[in-house]
């Protein structure tokens, strides 16, 4: 598959189902609508989030992200009015994790299972390969069922997990889960789903 960079969007993306998204990375003019987006989730999806989304400043967080390029965002879009999926990459700026990224990736309920999440973790290697990413990872509670069945579809192995980490809303305990995967690694799987997924025209 070619190699892609942000030039590349928007781009629109034949999933599962024949359902059309547009892939492009989220710009500040759609904070809103991805912030609303977060909002509807799940606790079991908010458990993964590394910010409270609730939080009345976490727009203009995520603002700041944008402009000095901490956080890099694609978000996928149904129509010109839904953003139904986002992936973050969390870049390290500390010495010896400059090679490393983190990895968040969420999907609206209502959009489950046409593939969305597999979509925007192949569309996100390109930008980590063209930062020296050599290795992304994530954290997934114990909660969040679907999201382990993803990050075992795409490849990602579990390297650790932080027992009784996390606490629910009703006093539950949980486990967290750091999943990983090298970039070399994750780009086979790509190139071997190449086909599942269509990729049209990349100027809409």
């Amino acid at each position: 598959m070619e190699e892609a960079t942000t030039t590349d969007y928007p781009k629109w993306v034949s999933c599962r189902g024949d359902l059309q998204v547009l892939i492009r990375p989220l710009e500040t003019r759609d904070i809103d609508r991805h912030v609303h987006m977060l909002r509807a989730l799940p606790d079991a999806d908010l458990a993964k989030l590394p910010c409270n989304v609730f939080d009345p400043t976490y727009p203009d967080q995520m603002r700041d992200e944008i402009e000095n390029g901490s956080v890099r965002r694609l978000v996928a879009w149904v129509g010109n009015d839904a953003i139904v999926g986002s992936l973050a990459l969390y870049l390290n700026s500390q010495r010896w994790y400059r090679h490393t990224a983190g990895v968040t990736q969420v999907t609206h309920p209502e959009y489950r299972r046409y593939g969305i999440g597999t979509v925007l973790f192949d569309e996100m290697l390109p930008l980590a390969k063209s930062l020296n990413i050599h290795k992304v990872f994530t954290e997934v509670s114990d909660m969040h069922k679907e999201g382990l069945s993803l990050l075992r579809s795409i490849g990602m192995k579990r390297e650790g997990t932080l027992r009784e980490h996390l606490v629910d809303k009703k006093g539950n305990f949980h486990d967290l889960y750091i999943y990983s995967i090298t970039t070399t690694s994750a780009w086979k799987g790509m190139l071997e789903r190449a086909g599942e997924f269509a990729r049209m025209s990349h100027r809409v």
